[in-house]
């Protein structure tokens, strides 16, 4: 083996996977991948069935006509979950056909005919040998038709301009509801390059063209159906094979020479760890928007509607927003299409209403991976509360099959075995780093305490990257800009107010409601500046307004401030203290806007 470095059924009907975090789909070329002449091998056609049995989806793509398949290989549709007939132009599922273009003009074949060229016609294309290319390029340019010509080593079809290999994939994927991520495709000839560009995982077998070889992913040591068999029993055993699949990207930033830092954008486990305010949730969105453009179905638990600006990219979508949030069948139903990306939104629930709520979603969402594997992503804010410290919660997420991204600012609340299963670290930079994301950064990255603080010291607006994957090694970018809207959580709470549960009652010195409420910081602000000293005096001494701050606002440096300022107040303070007091609390609550005119991730 070589490698270059670097639903037949509808989507409900899909059998469960065996393991998944695998392919969900092969797609195999006919002539000279699984038999160089005839019908493949009863060795071959088991290997099939083996696949089939595990849950992979078994695709034929080949340039044939039916007509012509079906008198070699009659039972042809016994073996397969779909065809893909002439060249990518014809899809038969069950009692389905699809055409993907319209047949080519009569014309052509008359006029092959009136020259003699010996020609077959199917139910869009073309077919004759390659030896007679230039009479029918000459008479394609007499008629004035826009038609393409494809080599298949001897063979040659005219086909409608656009239509290949690649484009029947991509028919047949979309009426199964499946991913090009979860898909491995096998070719030999010309006409399969467009088959190896569409899928995560080209293989070419030994006897493949030279050209093709050297476009493949893969390439099988063994040539035709001993090749195969050798792919189907890696892709069900070890998936060596798998995990060559080409690497796209995830752009983080650029470094301090100004070389982009990138981690890959294929399924794994993550940690995104930062102080509120330091950029963490803004990351998060930054690695979403580029997940959603490459694709992958990506799910969204947001618990203070940090990421609902994502839902300008298509196909992104928002639920909870407006309510209650929804049913998980309803949130694993959306995640079932192969691209979909679904931003849940909880910040309208009470603690304890998101808490039941976030029990019963994780065994939804797993569930529906081992059937459709999808969602391929999970990105989790506020991961240390988000993530249910139930037994059965934390049973049905299987970190094993990767794509789990936790946003935290408490990553040693994090349960012990996603600590344990985390790939990557991306902590954000700060002026005082916190050091249970110091002590993550050096596990996972074997370096020393001492050098991993130096690097994660720093303004905000930067990240360090640290990978099981390449040990002794960290990686600091300066954050690239986003293309959709990052809402921070009191942003909205700025203009909209936080729901009742979660606003701040204010209180006199015998703890009764005087009537004045804050939903927001900037209404904490206003009422700073006129209520009576008492108020003040009350719930200073009580740390009320840092606590507030903390657990609403998730703003951890402003809290810490407004605390030191509420420790000056005792019960028996003076209205001077009081007034002093009321002042700094003012001064910081009005500094915060232009901190964060000024940056906002």
């Amino acid at each position: 083996m070589t490698a270059r470095e670097p639903e037949g059924p509808g989507p409900d009907s899909l059998r469960p996977l065996l393991q998944y975090g695998r392919p969900r789909l092969v797609a195999f070329d006919y002539d000279g991948t699984l038999t160089l002449a005839g019908r493949p091998t009863d060795d071959v056609l088991a290997a099939l069935a083996r696949a089939r049995a595990t849950g992979l989806i078994v695709v034929l793509i080949t340039g044939r006509i039916m007509d012509e398949l079906r008198a070699e290989f009659p039972d042809v549709a016994d073996h397969f979950d779909a065809l893909v007939l002439e060249n990518g132009a014809l899809i038969d599922i069950g009692s389905r056909h699809v055409t993907t273009a319209p047949p080519i003009d009569p014309a052509v074949s008359a006029a092959l005919t009136s020259r003699q060229i010996e020609h077959r016609t199917g139910n869009v294309i073309v077919a004759a040998s390659a030896a007679d290319e230039h009479v029918i390029v000459d008479e394609l340019n007499r008629l004035g038709l826009e038609y393409q010509t494809i080599h298949n080593r001897s063979e040659l079809m005219v086909v409608p301009s656009g239509i290949n290999k690649g484009v029947g994939l991509e028919a047949v994927l979309a009426e199964l509801g499946i991913s090009p991520h979860d898909t491995v495709v096998v070719g030999d000839a010309e006409n399969d390059h467009s088959l190896l560009a569409a899928a995560a995982l080209g293989v070419a077998v030994a006897n493949a063209v030279h050209s093709l070889r050297s476009a493949a992913d893969v390439v099988i040591d063994s040539a035709d159906g001993v090749g195969i068999i050798e792919l189907v029993d890696d892709l069900l055993e070890t998936a060596v094979f798998w995990q060559r699949r080409r690497q796209q990207q995830i752009t983080l930033g650029d470094d301090d020479d100004g070389d982009p830092v990138r981690i890959p954008a294929q399924p794994a486990n993550l940690i995104v760890s930062g102080g509120s305010g330091d950029g963490k949730s803004y990351l998060a969105g930054l690695i979403a928007e580029q997940l959603i453009d490459l694709e992958y179905s990506v799910l969204i638990v947001d618990p203070e509607g940090d990421h609902v600006g994502l839902d300008t990219l298509r196909p992104a979508v928002v639920l909870g927003d407006n309510g209650p949030a929804p049913p998980p069948e309803i949130v694993v139903n959306l995640l079932k299409r192969s691209d979909a990306c679904v931003i849940l939104d909880l910040s309208a629930l009470t603690s304890a209403n998101r808490r039941r709520y976030l029990a019963d979603l994780p065994a939804a969402v797993e569930a529906c991976r081992r059937t459709y594997g999808r969602p391929h992503w999970v990105l989790i804010d506020e991961a240390h509360q988000s993530i249910a410290p139930t037994e059965a919660a934390l049973g049905a997420i299987d970190l094993a099959a990767s794509g789990y991204c936790l946003i935290t600012w408490r990553p040693d609340e994090l349960p012990a075995p996603f600590i344990a299963g985390t790939d990557m670290v991306l902590a954000m930079t700060t002026p005082n780093p916190d050091p249970q994301t110091v002590d993550l950064l050096a596990a996972v990255s074997h370096l020393p305490r001492r050098d991993v603080a130096e690097r994660v010291t720093g303004p905000t607006g930067s990240v360090v990257v640290a990978s099981r994957s390449q040990p002794s090694r960290l990686q600091r970018a300066h954050l690239a800009s986003r293309t959709t809207h990052h809402l921070r959580h009191e942003h909205k709470y700025d203009a909209e107010g936080t729901p009742p549960h979660r606003a701040f009652w204010f209180r006199n010195e015998r703890d009764q409601l005087t009537g004045a409420v804050a939903h927001n910081l900037h209404e904490l602000e206003t009422e700073l500046g006129h209520c009576a000293r008492g108020v003040i005096r009350h719930h200073a001494r009580l740390g009320d307004f840092s606590r507030w701050v903390n657990d609403v606002f998730r703003n951890r440096r402003l809290a810490a401030r407004i605390g030191a300022i509420e420790s000056a107040i005792q019960p028996a303070s003076g209205a001077a203290t009081v007034d002093a007091a009321r002042l700094e609390l003012i001064g910081e609550l009005h500094r915060r806007h232009h901190a964060q005119a000024e940056f906002c991730p």
